[in-house]
């Protein structure tokens, strides 16, 4: 389950739907400027991502919360990055990037 969720979230397909977009990707940095309700959804937000990750990773246990953890960041900072630079083949590179290591883990 979770290469299908990495395989997904690091597509070209999401990459390019700035109106489906999680806002995970959309609010990352509007998040630090915002009032703790705002900090706090976030927050609730990425521990769901995080725990379906960790739910779905075979050894579980604190190599499997790290793993997690990992993935998450690769999966939301990997997309940040590539969509700040729309059109430039940079963007499709760290895109690829992100998801060849989170594929790795």
């Amino acid at each position: 389950m979770a290469q299908r969720m990495v395989a997904s979230y690091l597509s070209r397909e999401h990459l390019s739907d700035c109106d489906g977009q999680c806002p995970l990707i959309a609010y990352a940095t509007d998040v630090a400027r915002a009032g703790p309700q705002v900090r706090e959804s976030y927050r609730q937000l990425l521990e769901g991502m995080v725990s379906l990750f960790e739910h779905s990773l075979a050894d579980g246990g604190e190599t499997g919360r790290e793993d997690a953890l990992s993935l998450t960041a690769l999966c939301i900072g990997g997309m940040v990055v590539a969509r700040a630079l729309p059109g430039n083949a940079i963007a499709e590179d760290i895109r690829q990037a992100a998801l060849n290591q989170a594929n790795a883990l």
